[in-house]
């Protein structure tokens, strides 16, 4: 009976080992992002344009054959229709979904900052879209939000 149980516990290893293998097999995309968009909130049933807010990000997707993972960090300049500036807020999520298992596991980490903190977009407000970066740009982009996401308080 002890063979038996010994015998099942080192197929079941093996089985985990070969997952592991095939498990390597991934696809990683990494987005770095400069933007501007409008804020709306329901008033009396009707969403109204209260602002806009301008927006560096970094968006990670990890996929394997097992794990789909996806963060994003950013940076969030918020401002009134007029342009006066209100608040930044620093953010780090991230969502990890085991497909084998359905389960899913996530957190968010923010915190508001002095600011206004983005960068590589126009100062005042412009046309509502994405800013094609330049390799520099997005270089400069990225190490600005991984700065500010690391003094975030994740307790």
């Amino acid at each position: 009976m002890k063979g038996l149980f010994v015998a099942l516990i080192t197929c079941v290893m093996l089985g985990l080992c070969s997952c592991q293998k095939a498990d390597e097999q991934k696809v990683d995309k990494e987005t770095i992002e400069a933007f501007m968009t409008e804020t709306v909130e329901q008033i009396a049933g009707v969403y109204e344009t209260t602002g806009y807010k301008k927006v560096n990000a970094i968006t990670t997707v990890k996929e394997t054959k097992h794990v789909l993972y996806t963060r994003v960090q950013a940076i969030e300049d918020y401002f009134d229709d007029e342009g006066t500036y209100l608040k930044t807020v620093v953010m780090d999520e991230w969502a990890e979904k085991a497909k084998l298992l359905r389960t899913t596991d996530g957190n968010t980490a923010s915190t508001e900052m002095k600011g206004p903190l983005t960068i590589h977009l126009p100062d005042a407000r412009s046309e509502m879209s994405i800013k094609n970066l330049s390799e520099q740009e997005q270089a400069e982009t990225k190490a600005h939000i991984l700065e500010w996401t690391s003094q975030i308080d994740r307790d």
